[in-house]
C-alpha cells in the first residue's frame, strides 16, 4: 500500500480531511460541519471540540482510503485570524475561539487604526476581523486574558506534538507581523494587549510527532507520523496550482473571489488596497491579494443556476448601449431593489452589466499586481463558480486573456497534504500531470471591445475596489 498524507482543511463552515499519495493522487476526501456553539456575545468554537472532530473525520477518511499502514505526515490549512489562549505546557484551552467574521471587536479595531496605522509594514489594516483587534476585545471583556496564544488552524497540530507554534501565514493575518523583516512589531503587540506567543514556524517546517492518543490508538497514525506546519487556507489553495505554473496568478471565484500572486520585488502604488504579506514557501518575497466580494455582487441576480443558464443568450451586443458599470456597495444596493429584487426574471436583464463590472474588478486588481513587481502570468481560475464553462469563457473575454481551471475542488487540503509530503522528503516539487488544466480563450472581436470599455474606468480604482474584504 502506498505510503499517504493528510491535509487538513479548519474553514469557516466545514472542516475536511484530504489523503493524498506521493505523486499527488487524491485517494480519499471527507467533510463535516465546523463545530460552533456560542457565547453571550456570538458565534464561538470550542477548540477542544475541534480537535475531538477532526481526529473522527481523519480517521473516517484513512478507513474510506483502504489503507492499512499509517499516515506519514499530516499538515493543516485553514482560517487566519481565529485563536485561542492556552495553558502553557498543557495546551488546554483557557478561552474559546471567536470567529474571524464575529464583528465584536469594531471598536476595537478602529481604536488601533486611528492610533497605529500601519499596512506598510503588516500589510494589511485594522479591521473586526483581525486577530489583534480580538486581542484587544478580549483584554477588555475578559478576567482571565492570561495564556499563550495559539491559531485555531494550527490548534490540532499543536495539540498532537505537544509543541506550541504559529504559521507565518497566520501571524501575518494578526496585523502585527512586519511581513518585510518577518518579525513581531513590539509596539503593536503592546498596543494590542497580545497574549504571550509562541515561535513562528514557516509552511513546511516539521513541528514534530504524533504523540500518543485516539489517532495512534485507531491505527490511522503511528507515534512516527510527522506533523508539518502550514498556514493560511488561500496561500496553501494557491500553493497547489502554483506547483503547476510557479508564475501563476491564481484567480479564486468562491463565495468571495480571492486574486492571488507572488513576486520577488513588491513596490505598490501609494495608496493601493493591495494586501501583501509572507508567500506560502518561498524564503524571500513578498505575496499580494485582493479580496473582492463576487458571490455577494451576484446574489443581487437570484438563483445562481437562473443566472448562469442565461450566460448563453447574452452576447456583445447586450454591452453595446451603455457606459460599463461598476459594482460599488451603493450601486449594488440601488440595484437590489430594482426590478422587483432578487428572485424577479426581470433582475436577469442586468447580468451583463454586472459580470462585466465584476470581471473589471478582476482585470484592474492584475493590472495593478502586474505594475507592483508580479510577472506577466497565465491566469489560473479555481473555486465553485470556474465550474461553471460559459461563466469561464465570458471571463475570459472581459479580462482579454486566457483563463486555466485546474480540475480539483480541494485545493487547500491538497495543498497542505502536499505541504507534509515534501516536508518529509517523499516527493519533493512534482508536478501532477494527473491534474486536469482546461483552457478557456476569449473572443478576439469580443475582447477588444470590452478592452475599450475597459480603458473608461480603468482610473477609477476607488469605485472598482469598492467591496474590498
Amino acid at each position: 500500500m502506498q505510503a499517504l498524507f493528510c491535509g487538513i482543511d479548519i474553514g469557516t463552515t466545514n472542516i475536511k480531511a484530504v489523503l493524498v499519495d506521493a505523486d499527488g493522487r487524491t485517494h480519499a476526501t471527507k467533510t463535516r460541519p465546523t463545530p460552533r456553539t456560542r457565547d453571550e456575545t456570538g458565534p464561538v468554537t470550542n477548540a477542544s471540540a475541534l480537535v475531538a472532530a477532526v481526529e473522527a473525520l481523519i480517521f473516517a477518511t484513512w478507513r474510506a482510503s483502504g489503507a492499512i499502514r499509517p499516515i506519514v505526515a499530516i499538515s493543516s490549512a485553514g482560517v487566519g485570524e481565529d485563536g485561542l489562549t492556552v495553558a502553557p505546557g498543557t495546551l488546554a484551552p483557557t478561552s474559546v475561539s471567536i470567529p474571524w467574521f464575529d464583528r465584536r471587536a469594531a471598536a476595537e479595531a478602529e481604536d488601533l487604526q486611528q492610533r497605529l496605522p500601519s499596512s506598510t509594514l503588516t500589510g494589511i489594516v485594522f479591521e473586526p476581523t483581525r486577530t489583534a483587534a480580538k486581542w484587544l476585545w478580549l483584554a477588555r471583556h475578559s478576567e482571565n486574558d492570561a495564556g499563550l496564544w495559539l491559531a485555531l488552524t494550527d490548534y490540532p497540530l499543536a495539540v498532537w506534538s505537544g509543541r506550541p507554534f504559529m504559521s507565518e501565514t497566520l501571524a501575518a493575518r494578526t496585523a502585527c507581523y512586519d511581513v518585510t523583516a518577518r518579525a513581531w512589531i513590539p509596539e503593536l503587540l503592546a498596543a494590542a494587549r497580545a497574549p504571550d506567543l509562541p515561535p513562528v514556524l514557516a509552511a513546511g517546517a516539521v513541528i514534530g510527532a504524533m504523540q500518543a492518543g485516539p489517532l495512534t490508538q485507531s491505527g490511522a497514525c503511528s507515534t512516527e507520523t510527522m506533523l508539518v506546519a502550514g498556514g493560511h487556507d488561500h496561500p496553501v489553495a494557491a500553493s497547489f496550482i502554483r506547483r503547476l505554473d510557479r508564475d501563476a496568478i491564481v484567480d479564486s471565484l468562491g463565495t468571495a473571489e480571492l486574486i492571488y500572486a507572488e513576486a520577488s520585488h513588491y513596490a505598490p502604488r501609494p495608496g493601493t488596497s493591495l494586501v501583501h504579506s509572507v508567500p506560502i514557501t518561498a524564503a524571500a518575497g513578498q505575496s499580494i491579494s485582493y479580496v473582492f466580494e463576487f458571490g455577494e455582487a451576484m446574489r443581487v441576480l437570484g438563483p445562481a443556476p437562473d443566472w448562469q443558464a442565461a450566460l448563453g443568450r447574452i452576447s456583445t451586443a447586450d454591452f453595446a448601449s451603455d457606459p460599463p458599470w461598476l459594482p460599488s456597495r451603493s450601486a449594488l444596493a440601488a440595484l437590489a431593489h430594482t426590478d422587483g429584487g432578487a428572485g424577479n426574471g426581470a433582475m436577469l436583464s442586468h447580468l451583463p452589466a454586472l459580470l462585466e463590472g465584476c470581471a473589471f474588478v478582476t482585470r484592474s486588481v492584475i493590472d495593478e499586481m502586474l505594475h507592483a513587481g508580479v510577472k506577466e502570468s497565465p491566469v489560473y481560475s479555481s473555486g465553485g463558480w470556474s465550474r461553471s464553462d460559459p461563466l469561464m469563457r465570458w471571463r475570459a473575454t472581459l479580462l482579454g486573456r486566457p483563463l486555466f481551471r485546474i480540475d480539483e475542488s480541494e485545493q487547500a487540503g491538497v495543498g497542505a497534504a502536499l505541504l507534509a509530503r515534501d516536508s518529509v522528503g517523499s516527493g519533493g516539487d512534482k508536478a501532477m500531470p494527473h491534474a486536469r488544466v482546461d483552457r478557456f480563450d476569449p473572443d478576439p472581436s469580443a475582447a477588444a471591445f470590452h478592452t475599450e470599455r475597459f480603458s473608461f474606468v480603468q482610473a477609477d480604482l476607488t469605485s472598482l475596489r469598492a467591496l474590498r474584504h
